[in-house]
């Protein structure tokens, strides 16, 4: 089945999958299957995800669906179901939730259609304000991801696409080892020896740089973990410095790599963990330049080519020391091109938070009207 990612004449009905993303919406296609229903998962990672589908939609072979000649197929009872669903998903093997299950599932919802109208409303305008934060969230990254390719010069370029007015000068460029140190021995300090109640010092771990941190780390806002049991004299000789850039040297694929900025340090002790590189400048710079620039695609695409393995992929220090690195060799622009970039990740940062508290805020009211 071929669909079509935006809705035109030809194909006009959307197409519902058992993702999550984008409301499980996969595109849109010419015939449909159903008109006004409930879907849910039926099986894989989202087995016992429901959603309410007003008007005319195809869905694939993952979903059930249900059918109401009475309007019972309505917001209000997807929400009903949905919130206890996920207690009747069997994980025994593939996760599932078949027909006969659903069938049997109760829910307590109003007698009247009119009621559970409303209380469809009042959910369908959360889910909107929801789904609009999110759309701006997903255009600030898309904005900031075009910008990281065209505020950093391109290979062979000694200047970028865009730049801020009064700068002129061509980038410098040299090597990375000319540029920055290695300062400090990394730990190997599992996730077991980690956590995030209590401890006289915190550690970074590759893991969190993959995946849970962007290109900067910020004490005062991202959550760290505690080395258990970590006492300062073990690692005092091994402290984290603001301006420090933290790599994750292995992973299953191509974001190996990926570097973090710390910033944000105080009082507070910080060491860097498992799987991971710390690189410290050897000259004055300004504040988050070097932890958007190691991440934008321009620079990226040298550590690409110097990544060893097969199923872990790691990159050494050696290899860092070949790539080069290019800087505008005024600190006014660095610094603007960082608090630019750092602007960016705090509207990211704002509708995450936005985002977060409107889904806290249905979880409380899907508890308060619902038996």
């Amino acid at each position: 089945m071929e669909t079509n990612e935006k809705q035109t004449e030809e194909n006009p009905y959307p197409v519902y999958s058992s993702q999550t993303k984008n409301n499980g919406l996969m595109g849109y296609y010419k015939d449909f299957l159903f008109d006004t229903a409930i879907t849910w998962t039926t099986d894989g990672a989202n087995a016992g995800t429901v959603n309410y589908r007003e008007g005319k939609f195809y869905s694939t072979n993952v979903n059930g669906v249900l059918l109401s000649e009475k309007g019972y197929a309505n917001k209000a009872i997807a929400e009903a179901i949905n919130k206890v669903a996920w207690k009747w998903v069997s994980h025994v093997g593939n996760p599932k939730l078949m027909n006969n299950v659903m069938g049997n599932i109760l829910i307590s919802i109003p007698q009247g259609i009119e009621e559970q109208k409303k209380i469809g409303e009042f959910f369908k305008q959360i889910d909107d304000t929801i789904s609009l934060h999110q759309r701006k969230l997903d255009l600030l990254k898309e904005q900031k991801k075009g910008l990281l390719q065209k505020m950093f010069p391109k290979k062979g370029k000694t200047v970028p696409e865009i730049r801020f007015k009064g700068f002129t000068d061509d980038w410098k460029s040299d090597y990375f080892e000319n540029i920055f140190d290695f300062p400090v021995s990394t730990n190997s300090l599992s996730r077991s020896q980690l956590n995030y109640d209590y401890g006289e010092i915190k550690s970074v771990h590759y893991g969190d740089i993959l995946v849970n941190y962007d290109s900067v780390l910020d004490i005062t806002k991202d959550e760290i973990p505690y080395i258990t049991d970590g006492k300062i004299e073990k690692y005092g000789t091994n402290l984290l410095k603001n301006k420090d850039l933290i790599f994750a040297d292995a992973a299953e694929d191509k974001t190996v790599g990926k570097a973090v900025e710390v910033h944000g340090l105080h009082d507070e002790f910080l060491v860097s963990g498992l799987h991971t590189i710390v690189a410290r400048p050897k000259e004055e710079i300004a504040d988050f330049f070097y932890g958007y620039y190691i991440n934008s695609y321009n620079y990226r695409r040298q550590l690409l080519r110097l990544i060893q393995g097969t199923k872990i992929s790691s990159i050494s220090k050696s290899n860092l020391q070949k790539t080069i690195v290019s800087y505008p060799k005024s600190i006014n622009e660095q610094r603007c091109i960082g608090s630019f970039f750092r602007s960016i990740d705090d509207l990211i940062y704002l509708n995450n938070i936005k985002i977060d508290l409107l889904k806290e805020q249905k979880k409380g009211f899907l508890q308060k009207m619902f038996i």
